[in-house]
């Protein structure tokens, strides 16, 4: 057993113990009520049937010792007879209380604790993939380093060369930082939201995104509708940064000189803005995962020369989630993605 397996295995037993405790506590002091209540109740009954017999004179029916005796003992054990079956039912159903509660109280205190238990293992993996994440470029850096260092007859070409190549990689590990806080930064604060029209967003988006689109030669469709000019509550550059997240990715896995088509439709209270590419797409069994934070599918890794770190959409996700919106993705591997994202509108 590992230590986190055991660390929650306990922790739910503490916590179903202490459920159980106030159950059980819950359930004596109604148990106790309901005694005093009930055996005052047979007693009163008790008292009003012995006082029955003495009622027999005014009939002049007045009963002798030998029969007043047999029937108060009758009475008697009656009446202790009512007291010990209400005792024994009470234990009986306090018994099957702690005994069906221990269990329910257990599986609450698990339903309870598995959200921390997952946050847990997403903050383990979070680490430990951002740890191999950091790793990589530093070692390819030291690497580079160490092998230049060695070479006694290192050109000025060559050391231009190593010094790029690094320079290169500290751009990537900037980019990594810049992302990991972005996403901290939304995890823990609320986003100050403002009035602004969603076809602003997607013009900020589009001018971010368009020095990467001409060095691909790559054609962006976009025409703006005057209906789209709806209101929406928003935080402008987080907004327009989702946008540029899904432009991006479009471009990233499309061929040079593809077309990528932005468009916008508002349906009722909401409105939907689709980024469709006729790119590689994605794999069937890799869909599921995609917005998982550093998943990259296999075909992004060895068909793709450009280098990602699974955090944008992730990051994408995140945004449209804070902004009361969501985002989905259809895809058909080798025929292009379409990624939907759905926000509501004043």
């Amino acid at each position: 057993m590992t230590s986190k397996t055991h660390l929650f295995k306990s922790a739910s037993t503490r916590l179903a113990a202490t459920y159980l405790a106030v159950v059980m506590a819950v359930s004596f002091v109604f148990s106790l009520t309901l005694y005093r209540v009930l055996s005052r109740d047979i007693e009163r009954s008790y008292r009003q049937s012995v006082n029955v017999i003495d009622r027999f004179s005014t009939f002049g029916m007045r009963p002798d010792n030998r029969q007043r005796m047999m029937y108060e003992q009758e009475r008697l054990d009656t009446k202790q007879d009512s007291m010990s079956r209400l005792v024994n039912e009470l234990l009986l159903i306090n018994l099957a209380i702690l005994v069906f509660g221990g269990g329910l109280c257990y599986l609450l205190a698990r339903r309870t604790l598995q959200p921390i238990e997952e946050a847990h293992d997403a903050l383990q993996r979070f680490t430990s993939d951002a740890s191999h994440e950091l790793r990589t470029p530093l070692t390819t850096m030291r690497t580079e380093i160490e092998v230049a260092l060695m070479n006694d007859k290192i050109t000025i070409k060559e050391a231009k060369q190593l010094l790029g190549s690094n320079l290169e990689e500290v751009d990537r590990l900037t980019h990594l930082a810049e992302r990991l806080l972005l996403l901290a930064r939304l995890d823990e604060t609320e986003l100050p939201m403002t009035t602004t029209t969603l076809d602003t967003v997607l013009q900020s988006s589009i001018q971010t995104t368009q020095q990467r689109l001409e060095l691909k030669k790559q054609i962006l469709h976009y025409t703006p509708d005057k209906k789209q000019i709806t209101n929406i509550t928003a935080d402008l550059p987080s907004l327009a940064e989702l946008f540029v997240l899904l432009i991006d990715n479009a471009s990233k896995y499309s061929d040079n000189g593809a077309e990528i088509t932005l468009t916008a439709v508002q349906k009722g209270d909401c409105v939907v803005v689709q980024v469709i590419d006729k790119g590689r797409g994605i794999a069937k069994e890799d869909l599921p995962h995609i917005f998982d934070r550093f998943y990259r599918a296999d075909s992004s890794r060895t068909v793709n020369e450009e280098h990602g770190y699974g955090l944008g959409l992730p990051l994408a996700k995140k945004i449209a989630t804070l902004h009361g919106g969501d985002i989905t993705v259809s895809s058909h591997a080798g025929k292009g993605s379409t990624f939907t994202v759905t926000l509501p509108v004043m």
